[in-house]
């Protein structure tokens, strides 16, 4: 049982396979963070301009645009310890006990602010990190939860349109 503590190993994500769309640091290279995603936002001083998603502060050539904002999921870097976040051991426990399914999770996105600190901006809509494809369903498979239909990746799931 992999949701289960008691043999004292926690399942994690799916290493050989790209993180969740989005999360933190989800396309870190061997030698350097490089940034995930780019969001447009107005941020304080920082105006009509893109915010970059990841660590890296400093290199352009990476994909920093000047202001910098973090997921709250866990990719190939860790998002900044100022914001709450979904670390890889807890993203393994996401299994409901009461029907055994795989939870989806939301990923949101947090601008850091003039002074350090960070505001949420919002969550990505339509991608959901997941542990389904640990938990027993086939990447690439369909499940249903209400009228919406889901697509299994193997970090994630994704409403279909």
């Amino acid at each position: 049982d992999k949701s289960s503590s008691q043999s004292g190993t926690v399942a994690t994500y799916d290493g050989r396979n790209a993180c969740c769309p989005a999360s933190h640091g989800a396309y870190n290279a061997a030698y350097t963070s490089v940034i995930a995603a780019f969001v447009r936002a107005d941020v304080d001083t920082f105006t009509g301009k893109w915010l970059s998603v990841g660590s890296d502060e400093s290199r352009e050539r990476d994909g920093y645009t000047g202001r910098r904002c973090d997921a709250d999921q866990q990719g190939g870097d860790i998002p900044s310890g100022k914001i709450p976040r979904c670390a890889a051991d807890f993203m393994a426990r996401q299994t409901s006990s009461l029907n055994a399914q795989a939870n989806l999770v939301p990923i949101r996105w947090y601008a850091k602010r003039d002074d350090g600190g960070y505001s949420l901006l919002g969550r990505i809509p339509g991608i959901y990190a997941s542990n389904a494809a640990a938990k027993g369903y086939a990447v690439g498979s369909t499940f249903a939860i209400g009228a919406d239909t889901f697509m299994v990746f193997p970090n994630f799931v994704a409403l279909k349109s």
